[in-house]
């Protein structure tokens, strides 16, 4: 498997161009960040891609799939995130692309979720926000501010 993972912008997982500066303006408002995320492996490899692309802001929780033994949907990933950061459902906002993973997985654990348009790959999920450029998640309402 290791033999055939590709990494970075070669295997397709670039960071969008506003994506740094949008955690950054977040994390300034005093928002706690943490990534839920599948993958094939965790580690310092995952966390030499975050560095790769950018994405290395500081963050206090990262949750990969295969050191949780769980997948998204799955709601023990997502509670294993809550629990790392020490916060209940309705503290925690979801920010994914995929309506069956990222959305309904958060929502069905009681979490707030954000979709960035993508082709839907699932019927009857309704995301609390839609958006199609990153940045646009500081407009919503919901991450204006944090609650101290």
């Amino acid at each position: 498997m290791a033999a055939i993972y590709v990494s970075g912008e070669e295997g397709g997982k670039a960071a969008f161009p506003d994506a740094r500066p949008t955690l950054e303006t977040l994390r300034e408002r005093g928002f706690r960040l943490a990534i839920v995320t599948n993958r094939a492996f965790g580690g310092a490899r995952f966390r030499e891609d975050l560095r790769a692309a950018g994405l290395d802001v500081g963050w206090e929780a990262t949750v990969v799939s295969v050191e949780v033994g769980s997948l998204k949907p799955h709601p023990e990933i997502y509670r294993r995130a809550l629990s790392d950061l020490q916060i209940e459902p309705r503290e925690a906002l979801m920010v994914g692309n995929s309506l069956a993973e990222d959305i309904a997985g958060a929502q069905a654990v009681g979490i707030d979720a954000a979709w960035k348009r993508s082709r839907p790959d699932a019927e009857s999920v309704t995301p609390d926000f839609v958006f199609d450029h990153v940045g646009e998640l500081l407009d919503w309402d919901k991450l204006m501010r944090a609650k101290r």
